[in-house]
């Protein structure tokens, strides 16, 4: 059944446009479909035969010790942004993309 179908590969990035200049420039793959709006961006690419690679801008990821995880349990999940507290709550709003004047 799935030895004759199509995949889609699908790869989560943390730069589009740097991928997009990876997987078109070197891989030369041909670019079938790009979303680049502010809020989701993304490309669909042929690889051959039918099949197709997927990529999407991923999101950032926020980390705030609470007392169920350490900083350091968390620290090890690599998270964009990592906090120890949520003490000064301005810093997490702005990490989110708010202003933490509020």
């Amino acid at each position: 059944m799935l030895g004759n179908a199509r995949a889609v590969a699908t790869l989560p990035v943390v730069d589009l446009a740097r991928a997009r200049r990876f997987y078109e420039g070197k891989l030369g793959l041909k670019l079938l479909k790009a979303n680049t709006a502010a809020q989701f961006q993304d490309a669909i690419y042929e690889a051959g035969g039918g099949t197709r690679v997927y990529l999407y801008q991923r999101a950032l990821t926020i980390a705030v010790a609470t007392g169920f995880h350490t900083a350091g349990e968390l620290a090890a999940c690599q998270p964009d942004y990592l906090f120890k507290s949520l003490r000064d709550y301005r810093k997490v709003i702005k990490a989110i993309g708010g202003n933490g004047n509020k």
